[in-house]
């Protein structure tokens, strides 16, 4: 959710000498309450160092994100995945800047690992690191 505090948190980002450098592109943020989904991502960058992490949020505060979290713990497929998978494919396509990697806490852990098995073996390779962080894993 955009509050004043996260834009007053962003825009103080953006005057610093530390976060100067860093890009940000590709922000998707989708909450359909017929298809009950809930889903945000974007990806980073830093050019001159060459690096692109593809970041996806979790469950956020909406009671349709909460449902889907749920939903992990019994569903093969959640409504995000394949949203998950057209970000991360199309982020992998363009021109690349080095190291990729894929990222998410919690619901944005099992997209990231979802987008990644879903790619082909060519942009597969692709990716540098694949960063899960108490996420749940995919079913069989």
């Amino acid at each position: 959710m955009v509050t004043k505090e996260r834009v007053d948190l962003s825009e103080a980002m953006v005057r610093s000498r530390r976060f100067a450098g860093l890009n940000l592109s590709d922000y998707c943020s989708v909450l359909d309450k017929e298809v009950e989904k809930q889903f945000a991502a974007m990806i980073f960058s830093l050019p001159e160092l060459g690096y692109q992490q593809i970041v996806f949020r979790g469950t956020d505060d909406s009671v349709i994100g909460w449902k889907e979290s749920f939903q992990l713990t019994y569903s093969r497929e959640i409504p995000d995945h394949p949203l998950s998978h057209g970000l991360s494919g199309g982020a992998l396509t363009k021109p690349q800047c080095g190291h990729i990697a894929i990222s998410g806490h919690f619901k944005g852990g099992n997209l990231a690992l979802y987008s990644a098995v879903q790619s082909s073996p060519v942009l597969r390779e692709q990716i540098a690191e694949l960063l899960l962080l108490d996420s749940r894993g995919l079913m069989k």
